[in-house]
C-alpha cells in the first residue's frame, strides 16, 4: 500500500472545497442544452411541465434519459422530505456533479503515480490537476459533457491501474460500469472509449487482452441495461437512442442546422480559450501525444480529437470531456523533456514561468466561478421565494421574462406563473393606479436600473425590492457597459409600496 504525501491530501481537499463553494455559487448552464434536455426534460418527468413543449430532440427521441432520471430520483428524494424549491434541486445536482468530476481528478492522480521520473515533476502534477484553473466551473455543470467526460477518466484509471496491478474481476467490472456510464451520459464518449478499446488490443503488451473485456462486460451491461429502461421511462416506449442520435446528426445532417465551421477551428479555439494557460496545455499535451503514441491516454484521444475535427458542426464545449486531463499530460511533457529533480534545480525563468503560470491558474478559478452565475436566474430565484406558489408578475415590451438564454424555463419559476406584458408605458402607470384603487400590490419586472422619468404614477408607487446588480454599479456605467448587461431591477408597485 503507497504512502499518501500531505501534499496529495492537501491539494485533494482543497480541490474538493473549491469544487463546492464554485457549485454552490454557480448557477445556471454554461450552454441551452445543459438545462433544456436535462432539467427540463426531468421537470416533465416530474410532472411539473408538459412533454410536448420539450425540445425537439424530445420528439425525436434521440436524447438519452439516464442523467435526467438520476436527477429526477434525487429530485423525489428532496420532495420526500417536503423541499420544493428548483434552487435547492439545482444546487445539489452541481454539488453531486462536482464531486463526480473531482473525482475524476483523484483518479488521474492515482493512476499517474509511478509514471514520472522525477518527484518533483508528479507533485507538479498534482498541483496543476487538483488546482486546474477551468475545472470547478465546468464540473459544477449538470452537463451530459462533464459527467461523460468524469466516468470515463475514472474508468480509465481503474482500467490501467487493474493492468499494471494485476486486479481482475470486480475492478474490471467497476471500469466497465464508468465506461457504460460515460457512453450513456454522452454518447460521443463512445469515441473516447473505442481509443483505449484499441490501446488495450493492440499496445498495451497483455498477453490476453480480449479476457479484459470479458471482465469489463457485467458492468458495461449492467448500466446498459438500466440506460435502456430508463429511455423506455422517459419516452414511453423502447428505443435505441444512440441509433436514433447518429441517425438525426450524422446520416440526416441535422446538426448542420446549427452551423458549419472550419475543419481546422478547434486548433485555434482551444490554445485561445484562456491564453496563455490553454495555450501552454495545449501545444504542452500536443508534444505529449506526438512523443508518445503507443500511451494509453494518447489513443483514448485520438479517434475523439479526429472525429470532431472531422465533423462539420463544432462547438467549443464539444471539448469538455477531455480537458480534464491536459494538465497531466503538460506534466508528463515537462517530465520526459525537463530532468529536475528540486525546485532550486530550475533556472530563473522556468522559476517565473511556473510561477506565473499557478497564478494565472488561481485567476481563473474566481473568474470562471463568477462566469457561472447567471445574474437572469438570480432574478427568478428572487421572484419564486417571492412568490413560490402562484406568481403573477408585469414586463414591459410584449414579452415574459424568460431566465435561461432568454428563453422560457418553467423549472426554476413557479408551477403557477402568469406574466403580463406590457405593451406602452402607460399600461404599467394604469396597472399601478389598479393596484392602488384596489389596496393591493403588483411586481413588475423592469430592464434596466430605473423606472422611466414619464412614469409619473408608477414613479410615486413603486419601489425597488430587489435588483441583480448592486445598486452602486449604476454610477460607474463605463463605455455604456449597463445598456448592454442584462441589468434587471423587481419593483413592487401598489397600496404598500408607497
Amino acid at each position: 500500500m503507497r504512502s499518501i504525501p500531505a501534499l496529495w491530501k492537501r491539494l485533494a481537499i482543497a480541490s474538493l472545497l473549491i469544487h463546492w463553494v464554485v457549485a454552490w455559487w454557480s448557477l445556471g448552464p454554461y450552454h441551452p442544452d445543459e438545462h433544456y434536455q436535462i432539467l427540463e426534460f426531468m421537470n416533465a418527468f416530474l410532472g411539473r411541465r408538459t412533454f410536448h413543449d420539450l425540445p425537439w430532440e424530445y420528439h425525436w427521441k434521440i436524447r438519452p434519459w439516464l442523467q435526467p432520471l438520476f436527477y429526477g430520483a434525487m429530485a423525489k428524494g428532496w420532495l420526500a422530505l417536503g423541499v420544493e424549491s428548483p434552487y435547492v434541486w439545482a444546487k445539489s445536482f452541481r454539488l453531486v456533479s462536482a464531486t463526480i468530476s473531482w473525482a475524476s481528478l483523484v483518479a488521474l492522480t492515482w493512476v499517474s503515480w509511478n509514471s514520472f521520473k522525477s518527484v518533483f515533476w508528479r507533485s507538479a502534477s498534482w498541483v496543476g490537476i487538483f488546482l486546474c484553473g477551468y475545472m470547478p466551473y465546468l464540473a459544477a455543470r449538470t452537463s451530459s459533457e462533464n459527467l461523460g467526460g468524469a466516468f470515463f477518466w475514472i474508468g480509465a484509471a481503474i482500467l490501467v491501474w487493474a493492468m499494471r496491478e494485476h486486479r481482475r474481476i470486480v475492478f474490471l467490472s467497476l471500469a466497465g460500469a464508468c465506461f457504460g456510464l460515460s457512453f450513456w451520459f454522452r454518447f460521443q464518449c463512445g469515441l473516447l472509449i473505442a481509443g483505449i478499446g484499441i490501446w488495450v488490443l493492440f499496445f498495451s503488451n497483455h498477453p490476453r487482452p480480449w479476457t479484459l473485456f470479458v471482465d469489463m462486460l457485467p458492468g458495461a451491461v449492467t448500466v446498459t441495461v438500466l440506460a435502456l429502461a430508463a429511455d423506455g421511462v422517459g419516452y414511453g416506449e423502447w428505443v435505441f437512442t444512440p441509433w436514433r442520435y447518429l441517425d438525426a446528426n450524422v446520416f440526416q445532417g441535422l446538426s448542420k442546422n446549427f452551423g458549419v465551421s472550419h475543419p481546422l477551428a478547434y486548433f485555434l479555439w482551444l490554445p485561445m480559450s484562456f491564453p496563455p494557460l490553454s495555450t501552454v496545455l495545449f501545444f504542452g499535451s500536443a508534444w505529449f501525444m506526438i512523443k508518445n503514441r503507443r500511451h494509453w491516454a494518447t489513443w483514448s484521444l485520438l479517434p475523439f480529437l479526429a472525429a470532431h475535427v472531422a465533423m462539420a458542426h463544432k462547438e467549443f464545449r464539444f471539448f469538455f470531456p477531455v480537458v480534464a486531463v491536459a494538465p497531466l499530460l503538460f506534466f508528463w511533457a515537462l517530465d520526459q523533456s525537463k530532468k529536475i529533480a528540486r525546485w532550486n534545480q530550475l533556472s530563473l525563468g522556468w522559476r517565473a514561468f511556473l510561477v506565473s503560470l499557478l497564478v494565472i491558474n488561481l485567476g481563473g478559478i474566481a473568474v470562471a466561478s463568477l462566469r457561472g452565475d447567471s445574474r437572469t436566474l438570480r432574478v427568478a430565484e428572487f421572484l419564486y421565494l417571492h412568490s413560490p406558489r402562484q406568481l403573477t408578475y408585469y414586463t414591459f415590451g410584449g414579452n415574459e421574462f424568460w431566465p435561461v438564454y432568454n428563453l422560457p424555463a418553467p423549472f426554476y419559476l413557479p408551477r403557477s406563473t402568469y406574466p403580463a406584458p406590457l405593451t406602452q408605458w402607460k399600461d404599467l402607470d394604469a396597472a399601478v393606479e389598479a393596484a392602488v384603487f384596489n389596496k393591493k400590490s403588483i411586481l413588475y419586472v423592469h430592464n434596466g436600473f430605473r423606472l422611466p422619468p414619464e412614469l409619473s404614477f408608477a414613479n410615486t408607487h413603486c419601489r425597488a425590492i430587489y435588483a441583480n446588480y448592486p445598486e452602486w454599479i449604476q454610477d460607474v456605467n463605463f463605455f455604456g457597459w449597463a445598456e448592454h448587461a442584462r441589468v434587471m431591477t423587481v419593483y413592487q408597485c401598489g397600496a404598500s409600496s408607497q
